[in-house]
């Protein structure tokens, strides 16, 4: 199993735990369960206080994947026209994002990217992840300026990329300004003006649509694995759920896939020789069968976008879904206890709550040996929110097996 940092790595909570076709079952779960109940070892995620999800191995995992539309189509508008405080406060404005597109990237690091895409010169190009037009970045590394990490004592700035950083104050460094009006002179585009309204849904729609294909391809086994992403890993506002979650419950789908249309007629991508024809606009199938069923009813704690991906999924048209669990006490159940939690969670869902303390709940629930996942079971303080946590814990279950390649009945208890 692989692990993906992020930078600054004592600053950033998320790991991409990446799994491979020869990864065991025991590896991916000392990786990703809370606590493994027959040795009582702490998961590496939660033991060095990472939020940790598991993603498939494709170029640029789940998170970086998902960027590379979100940079690309930043510095595209930045040479059609629009100024680097524009984009950054668009950015910003979208749902109070903790900063923009080119402050993240003096964040990060510019040359982490500029590496990368060195390093992968040799490579075919149908495993290059493009991150839009590197003329002013390439520039940028080459004079050694990567943004915080790079100070510039002739100037007095504690870091210098496309801003000149002092302290906790911030510009944009003027020379960027004046090569990338030679950028664009080079290239013979004549500036226009751009709309902020444009810049957001270029920047954010075209992420989101990647996330549907990313789902769709089966590198993550639920939405909210990629909210988690983007809401530790890239400054997404909490308040928006994350990308999936902002798609369903804000934007829509009909919506989104209406401008990913209107985008992907203008085939912006297919103009770079130096890769494939890519377009980040091309429809998700996934995206386009949410819009299909957009305001299709679901159980509470369900996203739309799951059930959708589980049609994308089956391996059988018998409706059976099989459940895997990796934990030998839940494995080894009896058919009594299965059926005592069955009746547990149909009250959860339906039942009143009446004459149930909060120990009660918690303590039935520590039984399956759950109550560990869940750090909201520990200082829940009404059903309601058990009820809500139980519904995710299935959910997670059921998406985990979907999206399983090879099944082990072997070592699977069927709960019914």
């Amino acid at each position: 199993m692989g692990t993906h940092f992020f930078s600054p790595a004592n600053v950033m909570q998320l790991l991409e735990n990446v799994r491979t076709s020869k990864s065991s079952t025991k590896t991916l779960a000392t990786g990703m369960a809370p606590r493994l109940h027959a040795g009582h070892v702490e998961a590496m995620g939660k033991l060095i206080s990472k939020k940790a999800i598991m993603v498939g191995n494709c170029d640029g995992f789940v998170g970086n994947r998902m960027l590379a539309p979100y940079a690309g189509e930043a510095k595209m508008v930045l040479e059609e026209g629009a100024s680097i405080e524009q984009v950054d406060a668009a950015a910003q404005k979208f749902g109070s994002m903790a900063m923009g597109p080119m402050a993240l990237g003096d964040l990060v690091g510019l040359e982490l990217f500029w590496k990368q895409r060195k390093a992968a010169g040799d490579m075919k190009k149908q495993t290059k992840t493009y991150y839009g037009p590197y003329e002013l970045t390439d520039w940028l590394c080459e004079q050694g300026r990567f943004g915080l990490k790079t100070p510039d004592p002739k100037i007095k700035a504690n870091g210098r990329g496309v801003f000149i950083h002092r302290g906790r104050s911030k510009e944009v460094d003027p020379e960027v300004v004046a090569k990338l009006d030679e950028v664009r002179k080079a290239k013979g585009m004549t500036p226009r003006a751009v709309s902020d309204e444009e810049i957001c849904e270029r920047l954010f729609f075209s992420m989101i649509n990647e996330g549907f294909k990313i789902l769709e391809e089966g590198y993550v086994a639920r939405s909210s694995d990629i909210d988690l992403a983007y809401i530790y890993g890239y400054g997404f506002p909490p308040a928006k759920g994350g990308p999936m979650f902002y798609a369903e419950n804000y934007a829509g789908f009909k919506k989104i896939l209406e401008r990913v249309k209107y985008y992907n007629e203008q085939e912006r991508f297919t103009k770079n020789s130096n890769y494939l024809p890519i377009d980040y606009f091309e429809p998700s199938k996934l995206l386009e069968a949410c819009a299909a069923k957009e305001g299709t009813k679901v159980f509470p704690g369900q996203m739309l976008i799951d059930v959708v991906l589980a049609d994308f999924r089956k391996k059988s048209s018998d409706g059976v879904g099989v459940l895997t669990m990796n934990s030998p006490p839940v494995n080894s159940l009896g058919t009594s206890l299965v059926t005592s939690f069955k009746r547990f969670v149909l009250y959860l869902f339906w039942g009143s709550g009446k004459g149930k303390s909060d120990r009660d709940y918690r303590q039935r629930l520590d039984v399956l040996g759950w109550v560990a996942s869940f750090k909201l079971l520990k200082t829940a303080q009404c059903p309601s929110l058990l009820r809500d946590a139980i519904v995710e814990a299935i959910r997670f279950a059921m998406m985990v097996a979907m999206g399983e390649a090879e099944m082990r009945p072997s070592t699977a208890s069927c709960l019914g």
